[in-house]
């Protein structure tokens, strides 16, 4: 394919382009559904328990809706004591 090519997207109704993109049509049409909302027999259970997240995951997560939300949120005060507790520790 010439990069240069000034007839390129009139070369795309060439006769012979539609029947191969007819082909692809046609198998497109006949491929069994694909369901996103089927269950899936041999899925892990891990997939669907969801974790607890860590006081450092959750001051990121407050910290990101803080950042995103128009209004000013919800002090986060019990977690944000908590870190910074655990931080003084480690600095003794």
């Amino acid at each position: 394919m010439d990069i240069d090519d000034d007839d390129f997207f009139t070369n795309l109704d060439r006769p012979g382009r539609a029947a191969h993109n007819h082909t692809f049509q046609e198998r497109l049409r006949q491929a069994p559904r694909d369901d996103d909302g089927a269950e899936t027999p041999d899925a892990h259970p891990f997939m669907f328990e969801e974790e607890e997240e860590t006081p450092l995951q959750q001051l990121i997560r407050h910290w990101m809706n803080e950042r995103h939300s128009p209004d000013i949120l919800p002090n986060e005060g019990e977690l944000l004591a908590g870190l910074l507790d655990h931080i003084r520790s480690q600095v003794v």
